[in-house]
């Protein structure tokens, strides 16, 4: 039996959790992966405590960058999910391919410095982002997946809010964004699943 193929998603900051957890849900269902939650301590460690018993999330703890660095060389992961720049990319890319996958949108310059040192793969939210990012860094790989936070939304799978108990009037309209491309993320790690298992 083939050894099922890893996903480590490094989390850094407690606001990555929700652009993770929609992949990691969609991964589980196809149980091609076994991923896990590499969280970095700080300030919300008791919060993050109760996001892992109630999600069930598998994870490890590391106390840095540079904790979590050594935590991947020795661990080889075949994927390293990312929020932001990671130190030393180099070594990881001896063991580990890595996707940068984006938790925010807005006009933050330090958007586009993220792939100063570039990861395997950059999942990007719109065509804009896409093709500036491509004219930047016209070597790196960028696919334009859509921003994953808004999945659950966009596929039903989310209750909703109840904008009565928040004091707001249910009869206005509130409108959002989202910005996708007919390439999926799942599209695109398929590929991949299918080029390793071979």
């Amino acid at each position: 039996m083939n050894k099922k193929l890893t996903i480590f998603f490094d989390v850094q900051e407690l606001y990555y959790l929700p652009q993770y957890l929609p992949v990691f849900k969609q991964l589980q269902k196809d149980a091609i992966f076994e991923s896990k939650f590499i969280f970095h301590h700080g300030k919300f460690d008791d919060l993050i405590k109760k996001i892992i018993k109630d999600e069930c999330l598998p994870a490890n703890w590391v106390q840095d960058k540079n904790h979590a660095l050594k935590f991947y060389l020795t661990e080889k992961p075949n994927w390293i999910f990312l929020g932001n720049t990671f130190p030393e990319l180099n070594k990881i890319h001896i063991y580990s391919k890595t996707a940068q996958l984006g938790h925010g949108v807005g006009p933050k310059k330090s958007y586009y410095s993220k792939s100063d040192s570039p990861t395997t793969v950059r999942f990007v939210e719109s065509d804009y982002r896409f093709k500036r990012l491509c004219e930047m860094y016209p070597e790196d790989n960028f696919q334009n997946v859509g921003f994953c936070k808004m999945d659950p939304i966009i596929n039903g799978e989310e209750g909703g809010i109840d904008f009565t108990t928040m004091g707001l009037d249910n009869n206005k309209k509130i409108s959002h964004a989202h910005f996708g491309s007919m390439k999926t993320f799942l599209e695109f790690i398929n590929e991949f699943k299918v080029e390793e298992v071979r």
